[in-house]
């Protein structure tokens, strides 16, 4: 593995600004830090498979880009690389490090996200907040979320991911240690399942303990 970018699809060229005449070209001229890239090599090396590994990586022109990865060993063109996707969250991160600033500011930049974004509190369970793109994860609006009862809500979520959303979710609240990053299947109201990656955080939202949660679909993925 010599480092040289051997294929990259639409999108990547898309992500990476980078055009068809690219020739060859180092993979580690796209990380913010180039060591970051050995770490990512251990990682699989050492689990065979990588899933929803945050990366820091840039753009041809220097764009700086934060993206969940997921890479494997395989062999091409006589030779063992990478071969790796990569769902870009830049967005996501942004919002997060918009949670220390005013209130004002911080709905601005939510409303205008192209992912789903809920906040939610417990006891009863209850949606707080939800942006206008959530409705393409469930297909209801966010006025319909923020009416809907704790059993409602419960029953978004898949009956076989129940258990673990709520628990992490309740876990999360009381202060445990629980990962940020888990796929989840939602509830569509048409009838169908969106597959998600979930991220989620513990926040205080207006003095009170809640959960941000940022909501990528992924089904188009795990249908492929």
């Amino acid at each position: 593995m010599d480092g040289n970018i051997l294929y990259l699809n639409p999108k990547s060229k898309e992500l990476f600004e980078i055009d068809h005449t690219m020739g060859k070209r180092d993979a580690s001229l796209l990380w913010v830090h180039p060591d970051d890239r050995q770490i990512w090599l251990q990682e699989i090396k050492e689990k065979g498979a990588v899933q929803n590994f945050e990366l820091h990586l840039k753009s041809k022109t220097g764009k700086e880009i934060w993206a969940l990865g997921s890479g494997i060993f395989i062999q091409y063109q006589n030779q063992t690389c990478v071969l790796s996707t990569h769902h870009d969250i830049t967005e996501l991160k942004q919002i997060q490090e918009q949670l220390g600033e005013s209130e004002a500011k911080y709905r601005t930049l939510v409303e205008g996200s192209l992912q789903g974004v809920v906040i939610a509190k417990d006891e009863p369970l209850r949606l707080c907040f939800a942006n206008a793109a959530i409705e393409r994860i469930c297909g209801y609006g966010a006025e319909e979320l923020l009416q809907m009862s704790p059993q409602e809500l419960v029953a978004l979520v898949h009956p076989n991911d129940r258990e673990r959303f709520f628990s992490n979710f309740r876990r999360r609240l009381s202060g445990e240690p629980v990962s940020s990053l888990a796929e989840h299947q939602f509830l569509h109201k048409d009838g169908g399942i969106t597959w998600t990656m979930c991220q989620s955080n513990a926040i205080v939202y207006l003095g009170e303990s809640a959960t941000l949660t940022l909501f990528i679909d992924i089904s188009e993925k795990k249908t492929a």
